[in-house]
């Protein structure tokens, strides 16, 4: 009785806020053939008495969840529904979850090109049924790969971004109490005896600015510093770092100089050439085997008679390359370009910018 009651407050809690735990759990690739999974009851010593038409509590192999969605399509889950209770329980929480993110506007990426809230809702569907189903770009994983790891190199993928959004979430939650006693510590130092009269809002407000200020030195310093140059600005940047010669390579360009200056006066006093004085370099002069390889002719122009000459790359929009971006232009110039460039904070497609993300409003769903 006392391991069911602890049972039900830790992992099932009020509401859906008990599943934060079965999500995570499910949301770990490395225990999706887990048994848990399946049963209708996760607490293993529940005295719950039912008699399933199928012994629901076996695992799923990879065949039997990859073959519906050959068969049906993307959405459909139908099978998961009635063989793994837990995929209801964590695709609600998971649904309540990302309505929070959307009203909160802290991450409209997320949104990509949906324009209203059921149809981010159906991308989410398809992204978590592909998942448990372990299909790409789902099942590109490694033994040795932790979940924050995995997720992280789903979260620049469109067809993941979603669902590696709201696990990147939960796999950051610190499990112990670290977090809560250095905020009490804290506490304790701003709350000195010599200044015992703070108000409790007061001393929650410096911990917080405090707190704030810390996280934001912690990034600033681990963060690299992007260095962003324009073609047309290098050479300017190069001369700025050239190291002067040292002495004895200054003697020595000294005394070459001397001599071809000699010879030079030398030539124009007699007014001949240097093809009549003899110093033209023997190296410019072809040898016999450079004659017979054909090293001796003139190299053709690149472009002069070229098949399938274009005017631009043919580069997927899909992997984030714009040739025809003006900002990208720019950078490759060697004068500046004029003309306005994207902004950053618009969405492209395979036709070109298209709006900001959608001012969405997210109401409470059913999954």
């Amino acid at each position: 009785m006392i391991l069911n009651s602890r049972f039900a407050e830790v992992l099932n809690g009020s509401g859906n806020d008990g599943n934060v735990y079965l999500t995570t759990f499910m949301l770990d690739f490395r225990y999706l053939q887990s048994a848990i999974l399946t049963r209708k009851h996760t607490n293993p010593l529940s005295n719950v008495i039912h008699i399933p038409a199928q012994d629901s509590s076996s695992p799923l192999g990879p065949s039997d969840l990859r073959e519906p969605f050959v068969t049906y399509g993307a959405t459909y889950d139908a099978d998961l529904r009635q063989l793994m209770p837990a995929y209801v329980l964590v695709g609600q929480y998971l649904v309540l979850q990302l309505q929070q993110e959307v009203n909160s506007k802290r991450a409209p990426h997320i949104q990509g090109a949906c324009r209203t809230w059921d149809a981010l809702v159906l991308l989410f569907r398809a992204q978590l049924i592909k998942y448990i189903r372990q299909l790409p770009p789902f099942d590109e994983h490694d033994k040795d790969d932790s979940p924050i790891e995995y997720w992280m190199r789903l979260s620049t993928r469109d067809n993941a971004s979603i669902l590696a959004y709201l696990a990147i979430k939960l796999f950051s939650i610190v499990a112990n109490s670290m977090a809560d006693e250095r905020t009490g510590s804290v506490f304790t130092k701003i709350n000195s005896p010599d200044r015992s009269n703070q108000s409790a809002e007061l001393v929650v407000a410096m911990a917080q600015v405090l707190q704030h200020e810390r996280r934001k030195a912690s990034i600033v310093s681990y963060k690299r510093s992007l260095t962003m140059t324009r073609f047309r600005d290098i050479p300017g940047l190069i001369k700025s770092v050239d190291q002067p010669v040292p002495p004895s390579q200054q003697d020595v360009d000294s005394d070459v100089e001397t001599e071809h200056s000699d010879c030079d006066e030398a030539g124009a006093e007699t007014g001949q050439s240097d093809k009549e004085t003899g110093l033209t370099d023997h190296l410019d002069k072809p040898q016999e085997w450079e004659i017979g390889a054909g090293l001796d002719e003139e190299p053709e122009p690149l472009w002069r008679g070229s098949i399938g000459h274009c005017e631009y790359f043919e580069v997927p929009r899909h992997d984030g390359i714009d040739l025809s971006n003006s900002f990208l232009l720019d950078l490759l110039s060697d004068a500046p370009i004029e003309e306005e460039f994207t902004p950053p904070g618009l969405v492209t497609n395979q036709t070109g910018p298209m709006l900001p993300y959608a001012d969405l409003r997210a109401t409470p769903t059913t999954f």
